[in-house]
């Protein structure tokens, strides 16, 4: 059944996603599903991209080798499990704000920008992802402190990161 309002982005390939920097480098063109499920990204230059799909309740996809001018590219989308990830700082204290990317077992990462900016923490410093099961690589940034990167398995069913102080030289 076609699932309405994901966001469809079209990167080049093995650019990276985790900052902005990097999702604006690599961006190449970007839609939403109408409530068929259906999509078109427009004017795209010529050569192939990842595809990266995400929807509110569902785990993200990515795509590798979509051709511009591509037609009929199905997308298959599955809920997958909720999995909360807090983000403590160096005084045991919430972190709002960070952001959290999962790298799966191949190594493609995940758009920490999308529009449900569920992989970014909230005031109580939780970000809530939706993951198909299986293990992953989290990668955890925040704004005056050291970044972290931890391996988790979905079965674990949340994981805590307490990140180090930083500072600016």
């Amino acid at each position: 059944k076609g699932i309405s309002g994901a966001q469809i982005a079209l990167m080049e390939p093995g650019s990276g996603a985790g900052s902005g920097a990097e999702v604006i480098g690599g961006y190449r063109g970007q839609g939403f599903t109408d409530e068929r499920g259906h999509f078109a990204i427009n004017d795209v230059q010529t050569g192939t991209f990842a595809l990266k799909a995400t929807a509110g309740e569902y785990s993200p996809v990515t795509i590798e080798g979509v051709a511009s001018g591509a037609s009929g590219v199905k997308v298959q989308l599955h809920r997958g499990v909720e999995f909360p990830v807090t983000v403590l700082g160096p005084d045991n204290l919430p972190v709002a704000n960070a952001t959290v990317q999962t790298i799966d077992a191949s190594g493609t990462a995940s758009i920490v920008f999308d529009a449900s900016m569920s992989s970014i923490t909230r005031a109580e410093g939780v970000a809530r992802l939706r993951l198909a099961s299986g293990t992953y690589t989290l990668k955890i940034t925040a704004t005056d402190l050291l970044p972290a990167q931890i391996a988790v398995d979905t079965n674990a069913g949340s994981a805590t990161v307490h990140l180090d102080a930083g500072a600016t030289i």
